[in-house]
């Protein structure tokens, strides 16, 4: 709490003095950016995957380590087109595709990336289809679907995942997949399941009324 002291007019020769009260009231504590290590796991053939974290070595080999086969595709929203992905990106969903020759000894492939914590949990979104994944911290927690969008109603349909051999109406998202969500109009996806991930909101209190 700050006491603000101002100078008020001069009457009969005295200066009053104004005191405000400013109180600043934070609504979101961000988490600290320590590192973060998520492990993403692969089952064999293709995967639809994300990563919830921004990776200290975003490129294709810092994230997957030889683990995929092939190149990886991402989604490019505006164009509508799949694009050959050069860097990994945190909220981005993914096409990668597995050899039948993971250690996990099920054939799967759990592939440890490092990383640091987002700073935001909005996702920008276009009309049309957007390919997305959980952003957060430890621990991991799912993200509910349909994801809370702004405008309210710019989503058309359920959020679509791959289970391996087709899609899937999902409502829910485990952090390391991804999911198809259609929108109508551009607008914005809280991506975050985590308490406060997203930025601090600072209002300010102020004689009339909080500003």
């Amino acid at each position: 709490m700050h006491v603000l002291h101002a100078a008020g007019p001069v009457r009969n020769g005295v200066r009053s003095v104004v005191l405000g009260v400013a109180l600043i009231l934070m609504t979101a504590v961000l988490p600290s950016h320590a590192a973060e290590t998520f492990n993403l796991t692969l089952q064999p053939g293709w995967n639809l995957v994300s990563v919830p974290i921004v990776p200290a070595d975003n490129t294709i080999v810092g994230v997957f380590k030889g683990a995929n086969m092939g190149p990886v595709w991402g989604w490019d929203a505006p164009t509508h087109v799949f694009q050959k992905a050069e860097i990994i990106e945190p909220g981005q969903g993914y096409w990668v595709y597995a050899p039948a020759s993971g250690r996990d000894g099920d054939g799967r492939e759990s592939v440890p990336v490092s990383g640091t914590a987002v700073r935001g949990a909005d996702r920008d979104l276009v009309a049309g289809w957007n390919l997305l994944g959980p952003i957060g911290y430890e621990p991991y927690v799912d993200l509910p679907l349909p994801p809370r969008v702004k405008p309210s109603d710019a989503p058309r349909g359920p959020a679509w995942g791959w289970n391996g051999t087709g899609y899937v109406a999902l409502t829910s998202l485990s952090p390391g997949r991804a999911c198809w969500v259609n929108v109508g109009a551009v607008s914005s996806a809280r991506l975050a399941p985590n308490p406060g991930t997203q930025e601090g909101t600072f209002f300010l209190w102020q004689q009339g009324g909080w500003r």
